[in-house]
């Protein structure tokens, strides 16, 4: 019923989630596992080819170091996409609007979906937020960590493979497209669990810039309904973490691309409110030209 995709660089990982899909999902899957140590490839090319190769009508694709703490779970996912035909995207975290604005993730909590267990350092939180009572909740965005997808769903809409060469943006850009005609879900009846968080290096921020071109024009989508003014209250808090980011990790080559960002929907209080990290940016290029001489 689903075939799963892991790009691995650690074997003794990818072999241990490769247990727990075998034990906890309740079915006889297909799984491929690609060794990335050998390719280098990135995931967007690695998840299309292995889905073009599938036998299953889901696919699933997921991190090595996502694993599933529910109980034949297969059968939950497969029957609700079976009762709902404009099912998109299935995850485990995600959120119910992507903004105009850079984002993180998603951006206010109050918009966020989970049903996760999640490894932060040396602690594990377990994450749980849902609108209602449902066991389905939907959202525009699901975390990469693990995307479960209708195959059919997948050939209308593969990995964008040629703009998105590496590890970033690849699961926000390929849920915005779905989102666009489908509906994507966090599914609150079977939990997951992910051992580490996202890495946000240079990488990260040159494919930001490439998502921004390919979409701003399209952006916002919610799955909710929104009032004009909640649309602005969250843009502006994702536009204001952006440049927040931006300014306290010192990244001067993206600080004019935040700045202009930014500025669509700044408001006298994110002002002040960026006005240290304004001040540590400035410390940070002072020190930089000392240690040139």
């Amino acid at each position: 019923m689903i075939t799963f995709v892991i790009c691995s660089v650690d074997p003794d990982r990818s072999r241990r989630t490769e247990l727990n899909i075998r034990r906890s999902s309740g079915i006889d899957p297909e799984i491929f596992i690609h060794d990335n140590r050998e390719t280098g490839w990135g995931l967007c090319k690695t998840y299309n080819h292995y889905a073009s190769q599938a036998r299953s009508d889901y696919l699933c694709f997921l991190h090595e170091d996502f694993s599933f703490r529910t109980a034949s779970w297969a059968r939950t996912i497969v029957d609700f996409y079976r009762a709902t035909p404009g099912a998109g995207v299935i995850g485990f975290f995600g959120y119910a609007l992507k903004t105009r604005s850079p984002s993180l993730m998603g951006g206010l909590s109050r918009y966020e979906r989970a049903s996760l267990y999640q490894h932060i350092g040396e602690r594990v939180v377990r994450l749980e937020s849902r609108a209602g009572e449902a066991d389905f909740s939907p959202v525009v965005q699901v975390d990469g960590q693990c995307l479960i997808v209708p195959k059919a769903v997948w050939r209308e809409h593969p990995f964008d493979e040629e703009l998105f060469r590496d590890f970033h943006l690849y699961d926000i850009d390929f849920c915005v497209r779905i989102a666009r005609r489908y509906t994507n879900y966090v599914c609150h009846s079977v939990f997951g669990e992910h051992e580490s968080v996202g890495s946000y290096d240079d990488s990260w921020y040159r494919n930001i810039m490439l998502f921004q071109r390919k979409w701003d024009g399209c952006l916002p989508l919610t799955a909710v309904p929104m009032s004009p003014r909640e649309v602005r209250e969250a843009e502006t808090f994702a536009a204001y973490k952006f440049y927040k980011r931006v300014l306290s990790e010192g990244r001067s080559a993206y600080v004019p691309f935040a700045r202009s960002m930014y500025r669509r929907y700044r408001t006298g209080r994110t002002d002040l409110r960026l006005l240290r990290h304004a001040l540590r940016y400035a410390l940070i290029l002072c020190r930089r030209r000392l240690r040139r001489g």
